[in-house]
């Protein structure tokens, strides 16, 4: 089912309450890349 809520969680404690598991800080990089038109088929499945 499809929530109709569009709020986002506004402090660590909405968010935990909103996590499944431990929050976990990423600590990692995240590389961006331009856009590949070749991506949605990918993602087709």
């Amino acid at each position: 089912m499809i929530s109709n809520n569009t709020s986002m969680p506004t402090t660590d404690d909405e968010l935990q309450k909103n996590t499944v598991g431990e929050l976990k800080p990423h600590n990692a990089p995240i590389t961006l890349v331009e856009y590949d038109s070749s991506w949605p088929e990918l993602f087709e499945q």
